[in-house]
This record gives structure tokens, C-alpha cells and sequence, in this order.
């Protein structure tokens, strides 16, 4: 296969291959869940699922032709024996090449084990998850989705002319499209849908109302209980992360790189309900692609990665900073400007609290309502409750806080 690198950005063509049998990918298909789509065919299952091993097949060759004497890429579907009867806990692994063959057979085994012993859930225990990184085996997780083109606003192919041919400037308005527009994403660990979560604010108080349910101690208010939730988040997660972009007019493939579970979870997390038809009130949790991402290209030499430390990344998790002003959609430092509160990233976040009909506010309240707390606020000697509802305005693609008010009686 050939790649072309774009800003950090590999894009080749789509497969012909998805690095498995027919046999496997009807089995995976025959067993797959619809967790997103309950109303999704047998034949848009399989559709979806030759789609994800193409991807999966197309990051598979570019390690194996430019790293493979330093990184090994497994697909779980290769190393499984549940006859496709359990839930598949990871979609890849990433194993160094310094990591002895009998200690990578050996957590192997107990990947394969505890799968078993946790049939259909196929989840795996947190001190086995610990003991992989330890030993250079990231676990690693894909999601794909297909390039949009509609709205000129919103479309991936925003300054193409020729849908149909590809010139390097073509590629390179795409990939700053994507950049621009598009989110890592995660599935939450202990809830995955709901209609009533909104906001991250939403799912602590929900899990926290629910913490029997869930396996976690309650805790007495929504700071006390942040710290259980996110290392249970955090733990649970697949250690690499990323999403690949289907070109369907030049059956081209985007990979724009890949990033770090605690890319997610240091500074305020962002969790947003996917809306639509197919996904409906599913979760996740979200991060900028362009705020968080690391070139594939460059993977073998990334020390944040390869000497992960995961006390000092633990000491990071937003938990342990809920005293500074932190940006909820990106996770950057918050800071005052002339004309309200604004992210550190400036344009390439675009978060912003504007004053209050032209009154300024204080850290105090700020800080409140960034963390999705009311906040009481003096105006024209009256004292106004505020409660803070994020809303994100697709056509300017920036994250805004629309303020609920009402007049305390005393």
C-alpha cells in the first residue's frame, strides 16, 4: 500500500482486503451488537464491519512497512478463541519490539482468559490493563466515519471543486477540514446511553444518583465523587485512540493520527449526546482532533507514549485541578479578556463566556459556571441565580454557555 502524509495526515486508498477471511468477517458481523442503531440491517452490520477491518488493515500495513523493527500491530480478531461469542474489549494491540516474547505471550493468554471468564462482556480487569502498559502492550481501539459533504459550513469538502479528482491541494483543504471540524471520541465506561444527560455536569450527578448500580461508593456532593468516576473512566479506557474518514467519492482513506486516553480526561472532560436518527441518545466523551493528536508517522519516537507514566498522568486528571478555570470543551487554561472569559487556544478552541449585558463578572461566578454549578450574580442591586446550559453553535463552531436566570426571593 501507498501513503501520502498530509500535515501529519496519512491518506491512502481504501483496502481491497480486510486482512481476514470471508468466514471471520461474517462470524464478527453475525455477533455484533447494535449499540448505536438498534434498527440496523444484517447487511448494513456487515457493510459497517468490512469497513472498520479496512481501516484496521490500512494502520496494520503502515506499521508493519515502516516500523517493523520497532512496534508489532496484533488485531484482537487474529488472537481471540471465544468463536465470536464475547464482546471484543479492544480492537488492536500495539506491542514494542523491546517487550520480551514470553511476557507478551503471557498477558496475552490472560487477555484471552479473562474474556472468557467475563462471557459475553469481554471486559478486562484494570490491574491486567496496568501490567500490558507496564510491559509496552497499548491496547487500541478504531472509529470510523464517513467524510460529509452538504451544508457548505459543515462540509468536509470545503473548497474542493472536483469532488471526483484529487490534486496535493485538495488533500491538504480536506485534512484542515477534518482538523478543523472533527473530534476523537470514547464511549463512556459505566453509561452509554441516556435522555437525560447533556453535559458531563449531567453524567457525574447521574452515575452519582446510581453508584450502587454502578460498583462505586456515592459520595456526599459532585466534587467528592469526581475522583472515583474519572479513574474509572480513565481505567477502563483503551490506551490509543483514533478515527479514520472515509473518502467515498475517491474511495480514499484519512487517518489523521491518534491520541491518548488522557487527552479525555485532563481538564474538564466534554461528553456530548451524539444526536440523529442512527445514534440517538448515545454518549461520549470528546476531544478536538487538532488539539490532541500525534502523527502515526512519528509513533516509534513518542516518549510521552512509549514511557508513560501513569502516577504523574493521574496527578493531571481534572480532578486534581477543579480550582483553576479550565476550558470545558478542550481542556486549556480559561483566562479574562476584554469582552468576557476566553480559552487559552483562542480560534483553535473558541470557547468563550461573554459578560453579562455588559457587566463584568468575577472568578468566582466564572469558575461556577464553568464546572455546570449555579451562580449567584448583583445586577442593578438585585441578585440573580444563573445556571449555566452549554449549547455549540454549529455554523460558527464555537462552544457557548446560554445563561438560565431568575431573580433570588428573599
Amino acid at each position: 500500500m501507498t501513503y501520502r502524509i498530509v500535515n501529519g495526515m496519512l491518506i491512502c486508498d481504501v483496502p481491497d482486503t480486510a486482512g481476514v477471511s470471508d468466514e471471520v468477517i461474517n462470524q464478527i458481523a453475525k455477533n455484533t451488537a447494535n449499540t448505536m442503531d438498534k434498527n440496523r440491517s444484517p447487511q448494513k452490520i456487515l457493510e459497517d464491519t468490512i469497513r472498520g477491518k479496512k481501516a484496521e488493515y490500512a494502520i496494520e500495513k503502515y506499521i508493519e512497512k515502516n516500523f517493523s523493527n520497532e512496534i508489532e500491530y496484533v488485531s484482537y480478531d487474529k488472537i481471540r478463541n471465544d468463536n465470536y461469542t464475547c464482546h471484543a474489549p479492544f480492537d488492536g494491540l500495539f506491542i514494542s519490539k523491546k517487550t520480551p516474547a514470553t511476557v507478551k505471550n503471557n498477558l496475552i493468554d490472560r487477555i484471552l482468559k479473562e474474556v472468557m471468564d467475563d462471557k459475553p462482556y469481554g471486559r478486562l480487569s484494570i490491574g491486567l490493563r496496568n501490567d500490558m502498559v507496564d510491559a509496552g502492550i497499548f491496547t487500541f481501539e478504531i472509529k470510523s466515519s464517513e467524510l460529509k459533504n452538504g451544508d457548505p459550513k459543515l462540509s468536509d469538502y470545503e473548497g474542493i471543486t472536483d469532488l471526483y479528482t484529487r490534486k496535493q491541494e485538495d488533500y491538504e483543504k480536506i485534512a484542515n477540514n477534518i482538523l478543523a471540524k472533527w473530534d476523537f471520541f470514547i464511549f463512556p465506561h459505566y453509561c452509554r446511553k441516556s435522555n437525560d444527560i447533556f453535559s458531563f455536569f449531567d453524567y457525574v450527578e447521574f452515575i452519582r444518583n446510581n453508584s450502587e448500580k454502578f460498583g462505586l461508593t456515592s459520595a456526599k456532593d459532585y466534587y467528592s465523587f469526581l475522583e472515583p468516576l474519572i479513574h474509572g473512566e480513565f481505567d477502563n479506557a483503551s490506551e490509543i485512540q483514533t478515527r479514520i474518514f472515509f473518502d467515498n467519492y475517491t474511495n480514499e482513506l484519512y487517518i489523521p493520527g491518534y491520541t491518548h486516553k488522557m487527552a479525555f480526561f485532563i481538564g474538564v472532560p466534554t461528553l456530548t449526546r451524539m444526536m440523529g436518527k442512527v445514534s440517538g441518545s448515545t454518549l461520549y466523551f470528546t476531544r478536538s482532533i487538532n488539539m490532541c493528536r500525534w502523527s502515526f508517522e512519528n509513533m516509534p519516537r513518542n516518549n510521552a507514549l512509549w514511557s508513560y507514566d501513569r502516577n504523574k498522568v493521574y496527578s493531571q486528571l481534572y480532578y486534581n485541578h477543579t480550582n483553576e478555570l479550565i476550558c470545558p470543551h478542550c481542556g486549556d487554561y480559561v483566562k479574562p479578556g476584554m469582552y468576557g472569559y476566553y480559552c487559552s487556544q483562542g480560534k483553535n478552541c473558541n470557547m468563550k463566556i461573554s459578560y453579562y449585558f455588559g457587566s463584568s463578572l468575577d472568578n468566582e461566578v466564572v469558575e461556577k459556571l464553568l464546572k455546570g454549578k449555579t451562580a449567584e450574580f448583583t445586577k442593578n442591586n438585585e441578585t440573580i441565580i444563573l445556571t449555566p446550559s452549554i449549547k455549540y453553535n454549529v455554523f460558527k463552531g464555537d462552544l457557548q454557555y446560554i445563561w438560565v436566570e431568575k431573580k433570588k426571593e428573599f
